[in-house]
C-alpha cells in the first residue's frame, strides 16, 4: 500500500506542476499569442512591430519590379502575360550572397537580372468603426476613449484613415472580434493594414526559367539558406537612367 500511496503522490505533484506551468487553455502561450487586443494606442506602435518580423519575410507577396539594379546591360521587354521566376534571400539579403547566386546561375547558362521588388513586410487585419468620415474621426476616437475603449487611428492599405478597435494577426481572430463588437452594438468593418518594402531579387525570364531543374534548385537551397522562389507575371522593365 505504501508504494501505491507514493505513486499517487507523484502523480498529484506532476499534475500540480503541469497546471502551474500551463494554466487554463486560454492562457497558454500558443493561444495567448493570438488573443484579440490592439497592438498599441497609436498606429506608430503598429509600425514598430515590423522590425521584429524582418527575419520572417520569406513568403512575401510580390507586386511588380520597379527598378533594375544592373550596369552595362540593355533593357529587357517582357510581355505582361509572361511568367517570370524571382529568386530572393529576404529583405536584408547580403549583396555578396546575391552576387554569388547570380554567378552560380550564370555558370549553368541561366542569366538573371537583379531587380528591386516591392514586398509586403507586415500584414494585419483591422477592425474599425464604419461610417465615420475623416472629419469626424478624431471626435469618434475621443468618444471611444471616454468610454475606456482602447482605440487608435490607423491608415489602411487602401489609404483610408479609420478609428481602429483592434488589430489582429489572423483573419479568424478578426472575424471573431468583428462579431463580438457587433453584438455589443458597434457598427464595424474589417480592413487591411500593411507595410511595404523593397527586396532585391533575381529575375529569370520565361525563356530561361526552364533551365532551373529541381536538382539545381535543391543545390541552390542547400548552399543559400532562406532562398525563396516565386513565379509571378512579368512586367516591362527598363534600366534606370
Amino acid at each position: 500500500m505504501r508504494w501505491l500511496l507514493g505513486v499517487l503522490l507523484v502523480l498529484n505533484l506532476f499534475f500540480m506542476l503541469l497546471r502551474a506551468q500551463f494554466g487554463p487553455v486560454a492562457q497558454w502561450p500558443a493561444v495567448r499569442q493570438f488573443v484579440s487586443a490592439p497592438l498599441a494606442e497609436t498606429a506608430q506602435a503598429v509600425g514598430e512591430e515590423a522590425s521584429t518580423h524582418t527575419e520572417q519575410v520569406k513568403t512575401l507577396e510580390l507586386l511588380r519590379p520597379n527598378e533594375i539594379a544592373r550596369e552595362g546591360e540593355d533593357a529587357i521587354e517582357l510581355a505582361d502575360n509572361s511568367l517570370c521566376v524571382f529568386l530572393g534571400l529576404g529583405v536584408e539579403a547580403d549583396p555578396q550572397q546575391m552576387a554569388s547566386l547570380r554567378q552560380r546561375l550564370a555558370a549553368v547558362g541561366v542569366p538573371a537580372t537583379v531587380v528591386l521588388v516591392e514586398a509586403e513586410l507586415l500584414r494585419k487585419h483591422v477592425v474599425f468603426l464604419a461610417s465615420v468620415t475623416a472629419a469626424d474621426l478624431e471626435s469618434a476616437l475621443r468618444g471611444l476613449l471616454a468610454k475606456n475603449i482602447n482605440a487608435f487611428i490607423v491608415t489602411l492599405q487602401d489609404g483610408r484613415r479609420v478609428a481602429a478597435l483592434g488589430v489582429y494577426d489572423l483573419q479568424l481572430m478578426a472575424d471573431e472580434a468583428l462579431h463580438a463588437f457587433k453584438e455589443k452594438g458597434f457598427t464595424v468593418e474589417q480592413g487591411i493594414y500593411s507595410e511595404l518594402t523593397e527586396q532585391p531579387m533575381l529575375m529569370l525570364s520565361p525563356s530561361h526559367k526552364g533551365r532551373v531543374s529541381e536538382r539545381l534548385w535543391a543545390g541552390l537551397r542547400k548552399d543559400f539558406p532562406g532562398l525563396g522562389r516565386y513565379e509571378k507575371y512579368c512586367q516591362s522593365v527598363a534600366s534606370p537612367s
